[in-house]
């Protein structure tokens, strides 16, 4: 999925490709949270991927709208 969203907005800046990014690191995030023994994740982490996440949905948002017009 993450390589798609890449290769389908990122690439062709549909949607700022930061949020490529963000997705990439999410994931990682998630990987060390389920199989890393000292995950070294701070509240201020999670505060940030938060914030990311609510960005991102709202600019998916405002894609959809424009392209369902």
């Amino acid at each position: 999925m993450i390589g798609a969203y890449g290769k389908e907005f990122a690439k062709t800046k549909e949607l700022d490709p930061k949020y490529h990014r963000i997705l990439r690191a999410g994931f990682d995030a998630r990987i060390s949270g389920d199989y890393d023994v000292d995950t070294d994740i701070s509240n201020q982490l999670v505060a940030d991927m938060i914030n990311d996440a609510k960005d991102f949905l709202n600019a998916a948002k405002r894609y959809l709208k424009k392209s369902t017009i």
